[in-house]
């Protein structure tokens, strides 16, 4: 078996769905083929697979990962209901990573959002791949703005 790269989205896919047919309710499975798919911009398709996540499990991660497929589609409504939920459970005191946030923010395509959910990953000490796991590959297309890509580095743990 050969390993995947980290932007090997069609690899990624595929293994997603191997792994599905083996074990159809394998959460992680039914989460990254979502993720692969919302990579793809095939949005609907992603849109199912968030929904069989939540049903498997509302654990925060997978609820922004919708809240984040609702902004691409410009559901906007949708959108905020999800990141309403998310806060509410925050101030009830449930742990809601602020991994979460890049995710939201992502999906709005809102750099001073990101920006603020990356400072909040930091001083969280969130590892690197939390951070890059629920926003796929298309984290990286943030790195044009300089505060983004500085805060990026800090979580990879970059050395000049």
């Amino acid at each position: 078996m050969t390993a995947l790269a980290v932007d090997d989205v069609e690899g990624a896919e595929r293994a997603a769905r191997r792994a599905l047919e083996l074990q159809p309710d394998f959460l992680m499975g039914v989460w990254l083929l979502a993720i692969a798919l919302d990579d793809q911009d095939r949005l609907e398709e992603a849109e199912e697979m968030l929904a069989r996540t939540i049903a498997l499990s509302r654990a925060p991660v997978f609820v922004s990962m919708l809240g984040k497929i609702y902004a691409r589609q410009g559901r906007e409504d949708d959108r905020a209901h999800i990141e309403t939920e998310l806060a509410d459970r925050r101030a009830r005191g449930e742990y809601i990573p602020h991994a979460c946030d890049v995710i939201l923010a992502t999906g709005r395509a809102d750099v001073p959002g990101l920006r603020r959910a990356l400072q909040g990953c930091i001083d969280e000490e969130t590892t690197w791949l939390t951070v890059r796991m629920g926003p796929g590959p298309s984290l990286e297309t943030f790195r044009r703005d300089p505060e983004v890509d500085r805060l990026l580095d800090t979580i990879y743990d970059v050395s000049d």
